[in-house]
């Protein structure tokens, strides 16, 4: 009686929370997250509800990136001890890796036509930006440049990418990654070049002197989103940043900040149809958990926003959950609400609590 009941009850939970990568899943949004120990790949749908844990790996999983057509899923992973690019299935089945060699690989960015994945690479000693075919053949370095070329981003049209990096600034940028898949802050400017490499330019030069990082361009490839902030000093010396998220024109070159309403700010990334934005941000308490590597940490939770409509724009947290939770990624069969709802409106906690039981439930993947 036991046993029919708990089959009963997971039968109501797939019901309800359909797999990653069903056809039933009508969207849902990737990201990374600590709350288990370990950073892992979970998905979750668009109202928070259902977040399941993809990766199940002892190992650190990071920066996910969902393939164009929503079958796959690319992240950063040091399961053979570097960080290198891997997908998987968008339920988190069939884990192949890509990349190889010495030095990280981290970052993953699918093109348009899912035919290429762009990532960032450290073999040669600084970050460079390399492309790849979705099978991890025909390995390119774009930049091979002595400075630190991070977080690529393809244009729409894939004839683009645009990137982050300090080779025109002065100052040190810390070149580690953390074990949240996090960089230090450091001076840096957005740079467009070619998807076939070559000169880049630098897009915001004429800009505040401070941090310009991870760019992401919008579904209509008319702007793109980034975090900007200016770098200052306390009495140690120590660089602090709280950035705040920009939308750039890449071709006139102006640019506008987007009010979110809170700080600590990471990872924006557009929804499909460009009228939101997922983003991770932190609040003023101690994760006690990026402690244990850190001098002071924060909790990420995912939030998004919308972007488009008039009066004031509130930023919903989707995770609720300690547990460092970033790097947020739409999946692209992402559809908008129904007319008359929002995502507030949603009741989901007791679904989120199932979830978690069964998640615990379960055992580490090999």
């Amino acid at each position: 009686m036991k046993a029919r009941g708990v089959t009963a009850g997971l039968l109501l939970l797939l019901a309800i929370c359909p797999w990653p990568g069903s056809t039933a899943s009508a969207g849902q949004i990737a990201f990374q997250t600590r709350r288990d120990g370990q950073a892992e790949i979970y998905a979750m749908n668009l109202d928070g509800s259902c977040q399941t844990n993809l990766t199940r790996h002892s190992s650190r999983d990071i920066h996910p990136a969902w393939s164009p057509d929503g079958t796959r899923i690319a992240f950063a992973s040091d399961r053979k001890g570097t960080l290198q690019i891997s997908v998987m299935d968008a339920d988190g089945g069939n884990p192949v890796q890509l990349t190889r060699g010495p030095g990280d690989r981290i970052t993953p960015a699918w093109s348009a036509d899912g035919t290429q994945i762009a990532y960032a690479s450290s073999e040669l000693g600084t970050w460079d930006i390399c492309v790849m075919q979705a099978d991890g053949s025909e390995a390119i370095n774009l930049t091979q440049s002595p400075s630190q070329d991070l977080w690529p981003t393809w244009s729409p049209d894939g004839t683009r990418i645009a990137f982050h990096s300090n080779r025109d600034r002065r100052g040190a940028f810390p070149r580690d990654v953390d074990p949240d898949g996090k960089m230090g802050w450091g001076p840096s400017d957005l740079f467009i070049m070619d998807s076939l490499g070559g000169a880049a330019t630098n897009l915001t030069a004429r800009f505040s002197w401070g941090i310009n990082m991870q760019p992401v361009w919008s579904p209509d490839g008319t702007r793109i989103l980034s975090l900007t902030g200016n770098i200052t000093f306390d009495s140690h010396d120590l660089n602090y940043v709280v950035p705040q998220v920009w939308s750039l024109d890449p071709e006139l070159g102006e640019r506008y900040a987007v009010d979110i309403g809170i700080g600590n700010l990471e990872a924006p990334k557009w929804s499909p149809d460009g009228q939101q934005v997922v983003f991770a941000a932190a609040d003023d308490r101690m994760d006690a958990m990026q402690e244990d590597h850190f001098s002071i940490g924060y909790d990420y939770e995912i939030y998004v926003i919308p972007t488009s409509g008039g009066g004031r724009k509130v930023a919903v947290n989707l995770t609720q959950t300690r547990g460092c939770d970033s790097f947020p990624t739409w999946s692209p069969d992402w559809v908008p609400p129904l007319a008359g709802t929002s995502i507030e409106s949603t009741t989901w906690g007791s679904l989120k609590a199932q979830s978690a039981r069964l998640r615990q439930s379960g055992a580490k993947k090999d």
